[in-house]
């Protein structure tokens, strides 16, 4: 059988002794740190997720890369605004589209690696014979990890950040499923053993101890039901942050607009935190006079039985 070289008078492009691929993820982070091309960058995101990791901690590390760089990647005032050129007068053409200044550049990186957020992480798939749990609980689960989710999705006047200005996107759906997902595991853990460093108790500790950080998320999102079914472990933290948020509302009065006064006119102004922290309100009043009539309820029955048994003696 001819070779190749002998069939076609040359040889293939690809026959290189010196064509290698990245064998690790320390080696990516190298490549990245080296080169200042936006193409390359560009190509390195495309296969950041695929690279090996000897660690779970090493996954933890990589997925926290992604969220720094996808951060502000659709947003009006992104963290590179100080690249950006109103005047539109030095705009240039580039391998990876139009740009029309250097904060443009910059956009099309973070977003690129935001989308391969949404395809390699935030995309649910449950996995699991006995106990199904979606295929990213195992990163979450890490402290820092869950953490920087919570700084990624944080919430402003203007909307929950990374998602307010792509929601009607396939990736931003994605996003924002995945940010309802942490919200539920982090209000309900289910016990699964994820980290076998950590043991449940401290990872259910920590996930309780977050709950002040994520109502602002939890209410942007509309997955207050969380919040009613586990009222009785609010703390008063929680219901203070919901109090702020809901005084930060605004009312349309006598052809004006302005803050509200008190969180019953926020409610009034439509405020979805005044509805849930007035109902909260109402569940924690009820709970604690079922609670003391249950307690009362107790000690007659334990009278009665001292009672009963006086009687016979």
């Amino acid at each position: 059988m001819s070779t190749y070289l002998e069939e076609n008078g040359f040889e293939h492009p690809l026959f290189d002794d010196r064509l290698e691929y990245i064998i690790s993820w320390e080696e990516w982070k190298k490549l990245w740190d080296e080169t200042q091309l936006a193409e390359f960058r560009h190509s390195l995101l495309f296969v950041g997720f695929n690279v090996s990791t000897k660690s779970l901690a090493e996954d933890g590390e990589r997925l926290c890369r992604y969220l720094s760089l996808a951060d502000g990647h659709n947003e009006a005032s992104p963290p590179w605004k100080k690249w950006s050129n109103p005047n539109h007068s030095s705009s240039f053409d580039t391998p990876l589209g139009k740009c029309k200044d250097r904060g443009e550049l910059l956009r099309i990186i973070s977003e690129k690696a935001f989308r391969e957020l949404c395809e390699y992480f935030f995309k649910e798939e449950w996995k699991g014979d006995k106990v199904k749990s979606p295929s990213w609980v195992y990163l979450v689960s890490q402290i820092r990890v869950f953490e920087k989710i919570v700084w990624f999705f944080r919430v402003h006047e203007e909307g929950t950040m990374n998602l307010r200005r792509c929601k009607d996107t396939h990736h931003g759906q994605v996003a924002e499923s995945f940010a309802r997902g942490v919200c539920r595991f982090a209000f309900e853990f289910n016990s699964v053993g994820v980290v076998p460093t950590v043991s449940d108790d401290n990872i259910k500790a920590f996930l309780k101890s977050s709950w002040p950080k994520l109502i602002p998320l939890v209410c942007a999102l509309g997955e207050t039901q969380l919040l009613f079914r586990h009222h009785p472990e609010l703390s008063d933290e929680c219901l203070n942050i919901l109090e702020g948020l809901a005084l930060g509302h605004e009312l349309w009065n006598l052809g004006r607009s302005r803050k509200v006064t008190s969180v019953e006119e926020a409610c009034y102004a439509g405020s979805n935190p005044a509805h849930t922290l007035i109902l909260l309100r109402v569940l924690r009043k009820e709970h604690n006079r079922l609670l003391e009539i249950e307690e009362l309820e107790s000690v007659i029955r334990e009278t009665e039985q001292q009672i009963n048994v006086l009687k016979v003696q």
